[in-house]
């Protein structure tokens, strides 16, 4: 017994010397850590790794010991993608880190000497993730915040613009209490007052907030308001949630231009409703491109209940303006019944809508839009409608364009369902004459789409016109917006330009597989065509600016493209390089060919250029024999100063030489001058598949006046013939 007593203060004696140590280590790391400037380097270091996102970096300097309860920080810098894009400076935060014990982080008074938004950061799918799911660790109370100088960066207010703001802020993951003064640094009429309360479980929401700026104000920049003006809004509400009642205003130099007043009421049965009324003449604060759209004046008269969950119940819904009027009325839940009936319809004509693209604008007006959701919420009847009369971008425009799509069971909780959908147009117009030649309305695209909770798929949509037809089957990703399709279509040969046309007696038929990427990047493979005097495939790639394709194939009748010709031709082709420098490798061979009687053997033509769109070059070649008399043909093509020239040009075609210089016009009509030596005519001739014989010798200079090409020839030779006509 005394032994296992004698055992026990000795294990007691080594777990109490333990635990001892361990608290040791404990005080001294909290030491290191909290008190030293070594240790605030590493707490620095823990909060970049915490705060980064994958493309956000966030970088701390000079950093002061955390636990002191005086924090200091020479920067704060925010990167993207781009590099800085925000920064702040001597930051100075006196707290009490004993609060963090019971999570919360309690700050006296938090002060930065500078704060910096140049512009706003790159958007990013890894950052959208992170946002979605951030929750406050800990609960925030700031008793008073002083920010010295905020700057807003040129690239958001079109001029650097400074401000200064203080405050106080208390907030929680359900809760926020927010206070705060800002002002123009250099023009403090300008300023910006809020007292913000939001708490539900408190059953408290109050609002008051004022901003007024002279003209030429921070808001009425970012607003982009033409001319700049003066800028007064109030929002005022205060009173329970459950019955809370508040409105707002703005005026532009002084002028009323919209008042809205609002009320939400929480039901005993958990419904809560929700009233806004008000309007006004709006045009002044929208943006030029949509100023069609709200022109005389905007009235909003909203009365809804929704539960928080699944319901929504519209009793009266209605926004007009001057140019368009939208209804909606109805029930729409994803776990009961359905009844919801929305329109959208232009007051006097039809809606002007335009939106405003990198080169020019679309521009779509729209006759009516009408949108119908009937029955359980778990396959609810689904019916959508449109009516564009007339669709227009920089490049096209599209007339009497109608869209439907319906379904039968359509679930509104798991957002799929089956949607059978048609597009029609009845007029189309391309800006591209090759284009303008393929698509020919009407056109018609008809086709199921399944949505599905990940993916919509398309099985088949198909495509009816009087020129192309065919079908596309694929799916679209939800998440990452990539694309996988596989198409079958063909073409009439009156889609090709009217010299290649002729060449084809029957339709062209096209097949092949599109992917796209989440980079943006585009995939084409398994790319067949075929036609009658045509078959190629290969495979094309899009990626970062820069296209890779190869595409081999043959010609198997030459005699459908060469009067007089039999046989058969092969071709391969490699493309790689940025789009505005595309490296382009092709060759064409046949051996067999016969051209007007005469055995083509060897033929090998090979083209090596770069297709850069201010200086075009290439070297083209030709090796082989006709009728056993050897072939050998070279010409350079460049392009400077904006002209494309054939600096030389030379053919041996037996005896037959061709030698000269040509200059292409910006339309590539020629001017130059060939000199030739003809002795046998007969073997020109067969290479263009026609049946001739004689001699020639002489020089040709053709010359382009006003888009008019002429040929001044001076040439002599024995005879000429061809069938029965001799020129002696």
């Amino acid at each position: 017994m005394n032994q296992v007593i004698r055992f026990l203060r000795s294990a007691l004696r080594f777990i109490l010397a333990g635990l001892g140590t361990l608290v040791v280590l404990l005080l001294l790391v909290i030491a290191l850590v909290g008190f030293t400037t070594p240790g605030a380097r590493l707490v620095a270091w823990a909060i970049e790794k915490y705060a980064a996102t994958p493309d956000q970096i966030v970088r701390i300097s000079d950093p002061s010991a955390l636990l002191t309860g005086d924090f200091k920080a020479g920067s704060v810098t925010l990167f993207d993608g781009k590099g800085i894009y925000a920064e702040i400076r001597d930051l100075s935060v006196n707290w009490s880190p004993v609060e963090l014990l019971s999570m919360r982080f309690n700050a006296n008074h938090i002060s930065a000497g500078s704060i910096r938004v140049e512009r706003t950061p790159i958007p990013s799918t890894e950052t959208r993730e992170v946002r979605r799911s951030f929750a406050l660790p800990v609960e925030v109370k700031i008793d008073a915040f002083d920010l010295k100088e905020i700057m807003i960066g040129k690239a958001i207010a079109g001029e650097d613009q400074f401000l200064t703001a203080r405050g106080n802020v208390n907030a929680t993951n359900s809760s926020i209490a927010l206070a705060f003064d800002a002002t123009e640094r250099d023009r403090p009429e300008a300023h910006a007052v809020a007292d913000i309360l939001f708490n539900p479980a408190g059953n408290q929401l109050k609002l008051e907030a004022k901003v007024a700026e002279p003209k030429g104000g921070l808001l009425a920049k970012l607003l982009r308001l033409p001319g700049e003006p003066a800028v007064d809004i109030t929002l005022t509400g205060e009173g329970p949630l459950s019955d809370w009642a508040g409105s707002g205003t703005a005026s532009l130099d002084g002028n009323e231009t919209l008042r809205l007043d609002g009320r939400h009421v929480q039901a005993a049965d958990g419904m809560h409703r929700l009233t806004l009324a008000g309007g006004g003449a709006l045009v002044p604060l929208v943006p030029a491109v949509f100023k069609p759209l709200f022109e005389g004046t905007t009235k909003i008269d909203v009365t809804a209940a929704f539960d928080g969950s699944s319901k929504v119940k519209i009793e009266a819904g209605r926004v007009s303006t001057g140019a368009l009027t939208l209804d909606a009325s109805g029930i729409v839940n994803s776990k009961g019944e359905n009844n919801l009936q929305a329109s959208l319809a232009g007051t006097s004509g039809a809606i002007d809508f335009r939106w405003p693209l990198r080169e020019g604008e679309l521009r779509a007006l729209i006759n009516t839009a009408n949108l119908s959701l009937i029955g359980d919420g778990q396959s609810a009847i689904l019916d959508i409608a449109g009516d564009i009369p007339s669709l227009s971008l920089p490049e096209m425009s599209l007339g009497a364009v109608r869209l439907s799509a319906q379904s039968d069971a359509f679930n509104l909780q798991t957002q799929s369902g089956s949607l059978k959908t048609t597009v029609e147009v009845g007029e189309s117009r391309f800006e591209s004459a090759d284009l303008d030649r393929a698509i020919k309305a009407p056109v018609k695209l008809d086709g199921t789409i399944d949505v599905g909770p990940e993916n919509i798929r398309f099985d088949p949509l198909t495509i009816e016109s009087a020129s192309i037809g065919g079908s596309i089957t694929g799916n679209l990703s939800r998440a990452d917006t990539t694309v996988e399709a596989a198409f079958k279509l063909f073409a009439v040969p009156g889609v090709l330009p009217p010299g290649i046309a002729a060449k084809f007696d029957n339709t062209i038929a096209v097949t092949g597989s599109v992917a796209t990427g989440e980079d943006g990047s585009v995939r084409l493979s398994g790319l067949e065509v075929k036609s009658g005097p045509l078959d190629a495939s290969g495979t094309m790639t899009l990626a970062d600016g820069a296209l890779t394709a190869d595409i081999e194939g043959n010609l198997p009748d030459l005699g459908r493209l060469i009067a007089d010709a039999r046989g058969a031709a092969a071709f391969r082709a490699s493309l790689s390089g940025p789009l505005n420098g595309l490296g382009i490798k092709a060759e064409m061979t046949s051996s067999g060919a016969t051209l007007a009687g005469r055995t083509l053997e060897d033929l090998r033509i090979n083209a090596d250029a770069t297709a850069a769109p201010s200086n075009p070059q290439a070297k083209l070649t030709a090796t082989g024999t006709l009728g056993g008399q050897a072939i050998n043909a070279r010409a350079d093509v460049v392009s400077e100063n904006g002209r494309t020239s054939i600096p030389a040009l030379e053919a041996t075609i037996g005896d037959n030489r061709l030698t000269g210089a040509l200059n292409l016009t910006p339309d590539f009509k020629p001017d130059g001058t060939i000199d030739f030596t003809l002795p046998d005519l007969g073997l020109l001739a067969a290479m263009a598949g026609q049946t001739a014989s004689g001699d020639l010798a002489g020089s040709a200079t053709v010359r382009t006046v006003n888009g008019i090409t002429s040929i001044a020839l001076k040439a002599s030779g024995g005879s000429i013939s061809r069938d029965a006509l001799t020129i002696a």
